[in-house]
């Protein structure tokens, strides 16, 4: 399976994947290019920024059109 279609799954089964999802789950670095890419395939899947836990920056949250969160 490559990681493309692990993070579609992924994102079907549970609605929702971070980077740290990606890496810690399936080994994936470079989550936002499989986004760019399943994006440019069809897929609506939109970016939420989550401010991280210290407060000084943030995380994107990608979630497939019409998941809850």
């Amino acid at each position: 399976m490559t990681q493309l279609i692990e993070v579609h799954d992924h994102l079907k089964k549970h609605g929702k994947i971070t980077a740290w999802d990606a890496i810690r789950l399936y080994r994936i670095t470079r989550l936002a290019e499989y986004i760019r890419q399943l994006r440019s395939e069809g897929n609506d899947i939109e970016t939420i920024l989550h401010p991280n836990a210290k407060g000084n920056g943030t995380y994107a949250i990608y979630r497939m059109n019409g998941a809850a969160m």
